[in-house]
């Protein structure tokens, strides 16, 4: 008949497929894949394992015989109808139906099927081609896998061996066993050290990486050598072979692994004589000393971290050693994660030897002498410890679960001294809020921990349940949620350790008043030192280095600096995260069925309660600290590696938008100001009562040179510094810093905005209790802020100390210069208003009247006011006539004379300006010069060795005057790294006087210029100046004049001449320039013995 019944279809089948159906095969893959059907076929004859397959049985996709996948059948003809029957029934058919043999064609290739999303995902260079077409056409010939665990490359060697009889790439069986075999790395990593020990360099291999004459060379290359940039022999380069073939690196395959099984593939003799197994051209002589460096740096190079940072490096063939050498090192790219470029050369920069680059200095020296690599690098908090056996003889009875308003649960699988602390800290801790502990042991490996707990247990100080089997973190915690009895739970990791009343704290968040347009309270989560987006110090970041503080410290800290503070999180963490009762009652336990044994299990039910109508908060007032990956850590109950991307696959299916959800919360870091008050209040206990507190603004500068000196001088001394720095952007904000001998990890240390956060800066200032608070400027904030800083510096009830580095109490320009170019004169007020009405800047400026009697009545209260100069002293006198002002030059500690005298007479005479040349350092006057020389042919050039404001860069090169640049110390940038570099750098050493001595020889000048045109309160250029050995002119104003007077060397044009550029060129030419030979050693500066006795006039 045409449609002949189902009973004889199904014997036709059978006949058909007898010949060809594979019994013993097919059942090893039942058993494999258990289930219903290899339960009900158990014992089964072969006839009827036949019978059962075509009855519905191949559905279950399990391979009839070992040739055949047919997965992979189906899809070789993706879309195709004919494939929605028996795949292997169809394919019998058409084979015999063409009248061939099945199974016995030559060309036939059994490809397994392809996991196309993986397959995509590991191997992106197959683009919008089919992954099984692309694995059957040319993937399995590069050894790329069809799927996780199924390695292309341990079939090729397990079925075929090393000598194959024929090439593998025509005698194609083998392809069916791939993936057949449950993945063994062990054992795959033995077939592939034998592949390789043959052509493996063993000598070569373990002086250049200098492994322990124990160690398998050939094994730890194959396994984890690779991946660190390591060569098998000298003549095989691995990275240029990485970079040719890209794929490789995604297949998990050594390098020379891959190259040699590509051979074997191909049918070579790889243990033939006539074999050449190297790879990649040798490096060319000029890259000896390049490569040399690479050697050295290898043992602390993280050459797969940086390839991950800089995914632009994959392609250098030389490999991302020698690419961070001769490239990433220059574009401050860091070597590893515990490596900073930018810190270490701010920290460390005045012991390189010449061209030496950060991470040479650090692994030739630096890290021999305990130099620190990174702002984090302060070694690692020690391991919990067991507390003593009578250590438990004072604890409580645990409270019966049902007379408990709270219940900890603490899962425990391994770590008997972390477990055994977590549990003592826990009940050791006296509470208001009635709790009890209900700790799950989930069948523990360790047989001591075991006893312990049942122990413990016994005597009554927790309630303890046993898993009889091993069921995971998330199935254990469900079976203690089960016994709740309606309380609220905390979820309490057995590696973490509670202080003081810790539980009160998250109880008052979960369960205290809270506004009623607020959302209910699902979960609250401590601040930990190892908690992801709820982690301190550092956000984000596992923080293992210790503090200054010890943790229990740290948590009475956040209690007192951030009390009853918390912010909305968009998920809580396991690690210690309390679960309210109402939310548990709503949302139900963890999810075991797409968690199975953890990673992610937490942040699904936070999700599922904040679409419940839940909250899920941050205590910003408790800390935890968490050991991590302790109890279910990398093993055993836990289960990392392909559980975490398990959980966070299953997390994504469930909700979507989770990552972008944590990513913008990330962003954004709500949490930032908490964590900011933490670092002040820990800086302010730290330094309390012996600090200098320093208020300046970030512009550099004559300022911040002066400041850098007396910090070097007092580190010397012992004094910690503390500075209020004003936010280069004049928003209001001051900036927090430290510098000390001392280093503090203190990486959240934020702007406070004035006036709002004035009371978070005077509390701030209080605690601090600084011995002395010293002004330098305020330049940069608003007039508010700055009143508002004035009065937490004069309410402080600390010494206090300004000195005039500018005019600033007279002037909100700060120089006397007005918006047209013109000195002043130190006007009356009456002119200062007509001065602010026309200054386009001034428009928040106060009016003159009020500055000048606000900052009266501010210098009237401080116990020093200090002038550098007395001509500085005399003018600002003149406005506050009852002002004591004491006169102190600023130290200079370096002073030595390097003569850059070239001594050619008869020659056109070079003038050269140092610094930043800005309008009111004379930036028209020495364009008005160089113009006149020009115009009247003058044997006179100008050149600015130094760099001018870009303002003025037109004129002033239309005037034909050159400029050598900027310095490059002169790096204003202040990420966190180079502020932390900042604490310890040090300071006195001031780089860019070398440069710009340089620079003096270099454009062979014959004489200084200064062509300030604002009376000076100090003049750092004119010590420079005078260091040169060369003459030096000023106009007759300020510091600068008063210095000169005394100095052979030193020439005073009159200030007139500033609106006469012919009159003072020709006195620039008649300035006569010093005979050969004559020298001096150094020039004549300040210096101060005793920071505090000499310079601040104070005693302890």
């Amino acid at each position: 008949p045409a449609h002949p019944d189902r009973a004889a279809g199904l014997a036709l089948r059978v006949e058909t497929l007898a010949p060809y159906f594979d019994a013993a095969h097919y059942r090893a893959g039942l058993e494999a894949a258990g289930g219903g059907l290899a339960d009900a076929l158990a014992g089964a004859s072969e006839a009827e394992l036949l019978r059962a397959y075509v009855d519905g049985g191949w559905r279950a996709f399990i391979s009839p015989r070992p040739d055949f996948d047919p997965a992979g059948f189906v899809q070789a003809r993706a879309g195709s109808r004919a494939v929605q029957d028996d795949p292997f029934f169809r394919y019998v058919a058409e084979t015999l139906l063409a009248g061939a043999e099945p199974f016995a064609e030559a060309s036939r290739l059994n490809v397994p099927a392809v996991d196309a999303d993986w397959y995509r995902a590991t191997y992106p260079d197959v683009g919008a081609q089919a992954p099984y077409l692309h694995f059957a056409g040319s993937g399995w010939r590069e050894l790329r896998d069809p799927g996780p665990g199924r390695s292309t490359l341990d079939a090729l060697l397990r079925v075929c061996g090393l000598r194959p009889a024929r090439a593998p790439v025509e005698d194609t069986g083998w392809l069916g066993a791939i993936g057949r075999e449950p993945e063994d790395r062990d054992a795959a990593l033995a077939r592939q050290a034998r592949l390789v020990a043959g052509q493996f360099d063993h000598a070569f291999y373990r002086a250049r990486y200098g492994l322990a004459a124990e160690a398998d060379a050939v094994r730890d290359y194959c396994d984890t050598g690779w991946r660190l940039g390591r060569n098998p022999r000298p003549d095989f380069n691995g990275w240029a072979y990485r970079a040719h073939h890209p794929h490789v690196e995604a297949t998990g395959i050594a390098p020379f692994v891959h190259f040699l099984a590509t051979a074997l593939l191909r049918g070579t003799d790889i243990a033939a004589a006539t074999f050449d197994p190297h790879y990649g051209a040798p490096p060319p002589e000029e890259d000896a000393d390049l490569l040399e460096q690479a050697r050295l740096i290898e043992p602390y190079f993280d050459a797969p971290w940086y390839l991950k940072r800089y995914p632009d490096t994959r392609g250098f063939e030389n490999g991302p050693a020698v690419h961070f050498l001769s490239h990433g090192q220059e574009e401050d790219r860091d070597p590893s994660k515990t490596f900073s470029t930018r810190f270490y050369r701010r920290a460390y920069g005045h012991l390189f030897g010449p061209g030496e680059s950060p991470f040479l200095h650090y692994v030739r020296a630096g890290r021999a002498a305990g130099l620190m690599g990174c702002p984090e690098d302060l070694g690692t908090l020690p391991p919990l410890t067991a507390p003593e056996p009578h250590d438990w003889d004072r604890l409580p009875p645990a409270r019966p679960i049902a007379d408990a308003r709270v219940l900890v649960i603490m899962p425990v699988y391994k770590g008997r001294a972390e477990t055994l602390r977590a549990l003592h800290a826990c009940l050791s801790q006296p509470q208001a809020t009635p709790f009890t502990l209900l700790a799950v042991n989930d069948r523990s490996p360790e047989p001591q921990l075991t006893a312990d707990l049942e122990h413990l247990a016994a005597r009554g100080l927790f309630h303890l349940v046993t898993n009889q089997q091993n069921l995971g973190f998330v199935r254990s915690v469900n079976r203690a949620l089960a016994l709740r009895q309606g309380r609220a739970v905390v979820l309490l990791n057995s590696d973490a350790e509670v202080f003081g009343d810790w539980l009160d704290r998250l109880a008052a968040h979960a369960e205290g008043a809270s506004d009623p347009a607020e959302p209910r309270v699902g979960s609250v989560t401590p601040l930990s030192n190892n908690a992801t987006i709820c982690s301190y110090p550092r956000f984000n970041a596992n923080n293992t280095m210790p503090l200054e503080i010890a943790p229990p410290d740290l948590d009475r800290l956040a209690a007192a600096t951030n009390p009853g503070r918390s912010l909305p999180v968009p998920t809580g963490v396991g690690f210690c995260m309390y679960m309210t009762a109402q939310a548990l009652d709503t949302v139900g336990p963890l999810d075991a069925e797409a968690f199975g044994r953890g990673y992610g299990e937490e942040n699904d039910w936070c999700q599922r309660a904040e679409k419940a109508g839940f909250r899920n908060l941050l205590a910003e007032d408790v800390y935890v600290y968490h050991a991590g990956q302790i109890s279910f850590g990398a093993d055993g109950g836990g289960g990392a590696g392909g559980a975490y991307d398990q959980g966070q696959a299953a997390l994504l299916a469930k909700h979507p938008d989770y990552l972008a959800r944590v990513g913008q919360f990330v962003q954004a870091d709500p949490g930032r100001q908490g964590r900011a008050r933490l670092d002040r209040e820990r800086l302010a206990r730290h330094c309390a009562g012996r600090a200098l507190l320093f208020v300046t603004h970030s512009w550099g500068g004559g300022i911040q040179r002066h400041l850098d000196d007396l910090t070097a001088q007092a580190r010397t001394e012992g004094i910690p510094v503390v500075l209020l720095q004003i936010d280069r952007t004049r928003n209001l904000a001051v900036h927090v810093a430290y510098r000390g001998a001392e280093f503090l990890y203190l990486p959240n240390l934020d702007s406070l905005y004035l006036p709002r956060d004035a009371d978070e800066l005077a509390g701030f200032v209080a605690r601090l209790a600084p011995r002395l608070i010293h002004v330098h400027s305020l330049a940069g904030l608003r007039w508010a802020a700055a009143r508002a800083l004035m009065d937490v510096v004069a309410g402080s009830g600390r010494p206090y100390a300004w000195t005039l580095h500018d005019y600033s109490p007279v002037c909100h320009r700060n120089h006397l210069v007005q918006p047209d170019g013109r000195y002043c004169g130190l006007a009356a007020v009456a002119e200062c208003r007509g001065c602010l009405a026309r200054d386009a800047d001034g428009f928040e400026e106060p009016d003159p009247g009020e500055r000048r009697a606000t900052f009266g009545r501010f210098l009237a209260g401080a116990a020093r006011v200090f002038a550098p100069s007395a001509d500085t002293a005399g003018r600002i006198g003149g406005v506050y006539r009852d002002l004591a002002i004491t006169v102190r030059p600023h130290a200079e500690p370096e002073r030595a004379v390097r003569s850059t005298a070239l001594h050619r007479p008869g020659r056109i005479r070079r003038v050269a300006v140092l610094g930043g040349i800005s309008l009111p350092e004379g930036g028209l006057v020495l364009q008005a010069l160089a113009s006149d020389a020009r115009k009247r042919d003058l044997p006179l050039r100008f050149t600015i060795a130094g760099f001018c404001d870009p303002a003025l860069a037109g004129g002033l090169e239309r005037a034909g005057i050159t400029q050598t640049g900027r310095y490059s110390a002169d790096d204003p940038t202040l990420d966190r790294e180079a502020r932390a570099a900042l604490q310890i750098a040090e300071t006195d050493r001031h780089w860019e006087d070398d440069e710009t001595l340089d620079a003096v020889t270099q454009v062979s000048a014959d004489l200084i210029l200064l062509p300030a045109i604002w009376p000076e309160t100090y003049s750092y250029a004119l010590t420079l100046a005078l260091r040169t050995g060369l003459p030096v002119a000023a106009f007759d104003l300020g510091a600068p004049a008063e210095r000169l007077r005394a100095e052979p060397d030193g020439h005073l044009l009159p200030y007139a001449l500033a609106d006469d550029p012919s009159a003072c060129n020709d006195r620039l030419l008649a300035i006569p320039l010093p005979k050969p030979g004559r020298t001096r050693a150094t020039v004549q500066a300040a210096t101060y013995d005793d920071l505090m006795a000499d310079y601040y006039g104070l005693t302890a």
